[in-house]
């Protein structure tokens, strides 16, 4: 009966022990994904920082063309 009994506790431990690492795997590949997304953030955030230097450069290449213009007309 007893050993009966510790073939179960065994057996259930066994499963357990599967079940974490199981558990291990999946929460490794969670980390894996969210590394992921971070890289990818931090390549978005770096692109809109271009597009902003880009946006602001466009914008004064304009008003240096406008203060020509008006310069030339006078």
């Amino acid at each position: 009966m007893v050993n009966s009994q510790q073939s179960t506790v065994n057996s259930q431990q066994s499963t357990v022990n599967s079940q974490q690492s199981t558990v291990n795997s999946q929460q490794s590949t969670v980390n894996s994904q969210q590394s992921t997304v971070n890289s990818q953030q931090s390549t978005v955030n770096s692109q809109q920082s271009t597009f902003d230097i880009l946006t602001n450069t466009k914008c004064q290449i304009i008003k240096t063309n406008q203060l020509f213009g008006c310069m030339e007309t006078v």
